[in-house]
């Protein structure tokens, strides 16, 4: 056979001898075969698809970029290490108070108001700023000494939502040393609560307002309870007549209505959640308060 080298042609025809079980098998193939095995029929270029990138051809770089807020990639340890440490969901609860939603640990405790959006007994017209308010239903008062180391709570049920710059009283006859707070309770089912806020230690030493000034919001519809928490030395306040307020249950008798609860605590020590209380058929203590 004559070598052909270089020269290889399509049409020559070629015999190969291989050794297959002691003795020699003869095939033929092609000069096109041969030069189809030699050009090769394989790769001539790479590209890669998003987030792969390659730079083309028969020998080329890939790579895969990182991922960012809108392209999709590769994260780094510490984007791993952001994700791994994801918190878990929090666990919702209700605590069933009025006043603001608070956050602790992983428990989200989201208040349930007792109603809203109007349908309140108290501050019925729009309440005016520094245009003083109260839980009276009328104009008449009287006044009395309270009792030592009582908390007297009666119920607020505004119509409309709003904010106050003050709370106060009045002192018609002072005692030397007499001491008083006023404090607000959210509801629970038409019984005092939560403490909501209670004011500092207000001086009856003298005749005459006693205003604490404070921040708080009235939500229209909700039953909160206004409270008035004497010290250890009686004064002469004014109080609302019973004709005035609002009587939402009766102790024996129809001309016996209670309007509010009594709890017995030293000054100072008010709880922070009612748990036990006795019906109040007194005059309450009168409680202003005064819009923003």
């Amino acid at each position: 056979m004559t070598p052909k080298g270089a020269d290889l042609e399509a049409t020559d025809l070629l015999e190969v001898s291989t050794l297959e079980s002691g003795s020699y098998v003869t095939r033929s193939i092609t000069g096109q075969e041969i030069i189809d095995a030699v050009a090769g029929g394989g790769v001539t270029a790479v590209t890669g698809s998003a987030p792969i990138v390659s730079s083309g051809g028969t020998t080329p770089d890939i790579s895969i970029t990182q991922a960012t807020t809108f392209d999709d990639g590769y994260l780094t340890s510490s984007d791993w290490s952001t994700f791994n440490d994801k918190q878990n969901a929090l666990t919702l609860t209700t605590t069933g108070t009025s006043g603001p939603a608070t956050l602790i640990a992983d428990t989200l405790n989201i208040p349930q108001y007792s109603g809203g959006g109007g349908g309140g007994i108290h501050a019925i017209p729009k309440p005016i700023s520094g245009r003083r308010l109260s839980y009276s239903l009328g104009a008449s008062t009287t006044g009395a000494s309270f009792t030592l180391a009582r908390l007297t709570l009666v119920p607020f049920i505004p119509a409309n939502t709003f904010t106050i710059s003050e709370i106060l009283m009045y002192c018609n006859i002072l005692g030397v040393g007499s001491l008083c707070r006023l404090l607000i309770y959210s509801d629970n089912n038409g019984f005092p609560n939560a403490k909501l806020y209670e004011s500092a230690d207000l001086n009856l030493s003298t005749i005459g307002f006693k205003i604490a000034t404070t921040t708080f919001t009235f939500n229209a519809g909700t039953t909160y309870w206004l409270g008035f928490h004497g010290g250890a030395v009686t004064a002469n306040v004014t109080c609302n007549n019973i004709a005035a307020v609002y009587a939402f249950a009766q102790t024996g008798s129809a001309v016996n209505g209670a309007n509010g609860y009594n709890v017995t605590a030293a000054l100072g020590s008010a709880p922070a959640n009612i748990t036990t209380a006795t019906l109040n058929t007194a005059p309450p203590q009168w409680i202003g308060l005064t819009p923003a």
